[in-house]
């Protein structure tokens, strides 16, 4: 049976969607967070990270600088998760969102974005 973050990834699919398509359909930046920003925020940060091709190493380094009781092994197991579905994308596929749509957010998480001078 599974436990903790990686039960969400399964019982949470809908909501890691409506994330990714909220993100992927807004006209400029968007900030999502939480308490302490472990745990769904914590979760949510480290597929973005996957999605944009950060290393294992860096998700876990990036995970557990936030502190608030950020333990390794809880990140790690999302990760082990996420790979043992076949990869971020299979991952993300199988939170019904289809291959354009993941292909289109990863486009937009990478594009720089530049501050146009409004005068």
């Amino acid at each position: 049976s599974f436990s903790g973050y990686v039960k969400k990834l399964i019982t949470r699919k809908p909501a890691i969607k409506t994330v990714m398509l909220t993100i992927l359909n807004s006209k400029g930046a968007v900030m999502f967070h939480c308490a302490s920003g472990k745990d769904r925020t914590g979760v949510m940060a480290a597929l973005i990270q996957l999605l944009i091709g950060f290393s294992e190493e860096q998700v876990i380094q990036e995970y557990t600088a936030t502190g608030h009781d950020a333990r390794e092994d809880r990140i790690t197991k999302v990760i082990e998760y996420v790979a043992q579905q076949g990869g971020i994308v299979k991952y993300l596929e199988s939170c019904d969102l289809t291959l354009d749509q993941i292909q289109r957010l990863k486009q937009k998480l990478l594009t720089k974005v530049t501050i146009q001078d409004q005068n």
